[in-house]
């Protein structure tokens, strides 16, 4: 099931670039029904499982079209069969709304692909089950559709949002702990690399470990911004699998890959002491894994009897990345109110300098202190 997962995600990339542009109108019925299609979805739980029971031939199929041979190979013999499908998909938990019957109605005259609609499906419920505001649910509905236009100044205002909070807690976590950098500025005006940046400027020639465990945390806080704040992240980055996944996928220039540099070299290069610096203790409410510093200090003291290979180099990485991904956590859910107050500038200005951040941080503090 996992691997089907996985499909399945990597499929929802290939809807962006190969699915038509004109399969629905950009009206605000499109809109409502959208909306209403989210709502449905909330309580169809387990639709990717359904579909993986029902079709399990679809799995041999969407490893073809991950390699690129062909796209929507499979269409449905009629609109009967298409009908059938799509009840199934709405009805197999026996939901009952109001909205079911137009949805499915909707969706069975449409010429979307098996593979479409169940993806479509998908989509809508992850949007249906985040506790956030109508305009992020209509942002999942698009990424699945690729070209639909709900509206551009929602979509915009949506995604602007999203790259001022992901930026906003890099330069947070940045100006409160030393990482060894020094913020030049934040941007939300996109470039060729990126649709937001935080430019940083090294305050030392030597970086301790400390620096290095904080400069882990300024790295994962982007995206851990995004999801304490309930905004459409790819995945959470609390799992072996995801973390291995994003680092080997996504190349080296993200984040999370620069996170991973860097903690191997804290591996690498530094003592037993020094290493077990940054395994810091962590908040038993989290309900994660909380055997992460035990697992990594015995595993560390078996790599320095024996010489380290690459398999046990990479999961103690892993190891010591979700150390630190918890403790990160920690630390957005503790300066919300400043990364707010950041994003907010980032919003209206576009970009702030470095002196100006630390001016909102400590405005914010002051605040929090005199409450």
């Amino acid at each position: 099931m996992e691997n089907y997962n996985n499909k399945m995600s990597l499929l929802a990339l290939l809807l962006l670039f190969f699915m038509p542009s004109q399969q629905l109108h950009a009206s605000q019925a499109t809109k409502k029904i959208g909306m209403q299609l989210a709502c449905v979805a909330k309580a169809v739980t387990s639709n990717q499982l359904a579909l993986h029971n029902a079709y399990p031939e679809d799995d041999a199929y969407n490893h073809t079209v991950m390699n690129g041979t062909y796209f929507d190979a499979r269409r449905f013999k009629n609109k009967e069969e298409k009908f059938q499908f799509v009840k199934h998909h709405f009805y197999h938990l026996q939901v009952k709304t109001d909205a079911n019957e137009m949805c499915v109605d909707l969706l069975a005259q449409s010429n979307y692909s098996r593979l479409q609609l169940a993806r479509f499906m998908h989509i809508a419920q992850d949007a249906a089950v985040k506790e956030s505001c109508d305009a992020i649910k209509l942002v999942h509905l698009e990424k699945a559709f690729g070209e639909i236009e709900y509206g551009k100044t929602d979509k915009k205002s949506l995604n602007l949002c999203q790259v001022a909070h992901h930026e906003a807690g890099h330069a947070v976590i940045n100006a409160l702990y030393d990482t060894g950098r020094i913020t030049l500025f934040a941007s939300i005006n996109p470039n060729e690399q990126s649709l937001g940046y935080v430019y940083h400027a090294p305050t030392t020639n030597s970086i301790t470990e400390d620096q290095r465990c904080n400069y882990v945390n300024m790295l994962l806080a982007g995206g851990i911004t995004e999801q304490v704040f309930g905004l459409p992240y790819r995945f959470e980055f609390d799992t072996e699998e995801n973390i291995i996944r994003d680092f080997r996928s996504r190349g080296t220039g993200s984040d999370s890959s620069a996170a991973m540099s860097t903690v191997e070299q804290l591996i690498k290069n530094k003592s037993q002491t020094d290493a077990s610096n940054c395994l810091v203790p962590l908040s038993k409410d989290l309900l994660l894994d909380l055997t992460v510093e035990d697992n990594f200090m015995s595993m560390y003291n078996q790599c320095q009897k024996t010489h380290m290979n690459q398999d046990t180099l990479l999961q103690l990485k892993v190891n010591l990345m979700k150390a630190r991904y918890i403790s990160t956590i920690e630390l957005v859910r503790k300066h919300q109110e400043e990364i707010t107050a950041v994003a907010q500038e980032l919003l209206q200005e576009k970009v702030i300098s470095g002196k100006r951040i630390k001016e909102i941080i400590d405005r914010v503090q002051q605040t929090k202190n005199n409450n």
